[in-house]
């Protein structure tokens, strides 16, 4: 969704290794033809390690988010090309939410 200031793109890429640091590749390249800062948010299906070594994107939160009923990684991201142009950034407690076995991220943020 492209805003004045900002993009963003919400989505859930593939569980299958590589086919979802591919799609990260292509809505990566795809919110950078929009020349201003991008976000991009969802489940990623990728653990921190392997998501820092596929992109230069950073990672504006730090929560454990899977599996919901114990959490031992991070799948969940919400993700920005330029870190700088967000401003204050404060991740927010979630509420618990029965639909999903990952836990939700919420993120309170405005471009600086």
């Amino acid at each position: 969704m492209e805003f004045e200031n900002f993009v963003i793109a919400s989505t859930h890429l593939s569980f299958i290794p590589g086919f979802n640091i591919a799609q990260l590749h292509k809505v990566s390249k795809w919110l950078r033809q929009f020349d201003k800062p991008a976000m991009i948010a969802g489940d990623l299906n990728l653990p921190p390690a392997i998501l820092h070594k596929s992109t230069r994107w950073t990672s504006l939160t730090r929560s454990k988010t899977y599996p919901k009923w114990g959490p031992r990684t991070q799948l969940d991201y919400f993700l920005v090309d330029e870190p700088s142009a967000w401003g204050t950034i404060n991740e927010l407690p979630a509420p618990s939410l029965t639909i999903s076995d990952h836990l939700p991220l919420l993120l309170d943020c405005g471009i600086a």
